[in-house]
């Protein structure tokens, strides 16, 4: 038998080996999805979804592949902002095909926070095998 760089070997319950190419496996796996966006609602990197700046400080992000319901979890980070403003990141109206993403800035009173663009990442772990 002969060996190729992106060949894997696995080894079966009973003992056997058998070959399996990389991407068989990477595309048979389900796949996290991810992105970092900017202030403007553009993707600089993103995997399994797609984005748009819908309002000042407001985005939605669409799931390519849907998810079996809306209970998957979402993780969200800021980007930080130039003037070190205090930024809040929060998730709404999650579907099981996309969900809202709300900026935030804080004047540290009794006023509720003013919606600011801001660039942001997203991380939802792939789901489990059915």
């Amino acid at each position: 038998m002969s060996v190729q760089q992106s060949d894997r070997f696995l080894i079966g319950r009973d003992g056997g080996v058998f070959r399996v190419a990389f991407s068989d496996l990477q595309s048979a796996l389900p796949q996290p999805i991810w992105g970092r966006v900017s202030a403007d609602g553009t993707p600089m990197r993103i995997q399994g979804a797609s984005v748009v700046r819908t309002n000042t400080g407001r985005y939605t992000v669409t799931l390519t592949v849907q998810q079996p319901d809306n209970t998957f979890p979402i993780l969200i980070s800021p980007q930080q902002n130039g003037g070190r403003d205090d930024y809040v990141l929060a998730y709404r109206n999650a579907t099981p095909s996309s969900f809202d993403i709300e900026v935030t800035e804080q004047d540290n009173g009794e006023s509720a926070g003013v919606y600011r663009d801001a660039g942001f990442s997203f991380f939802i772990p792939a789901s489990p095998l059915d």
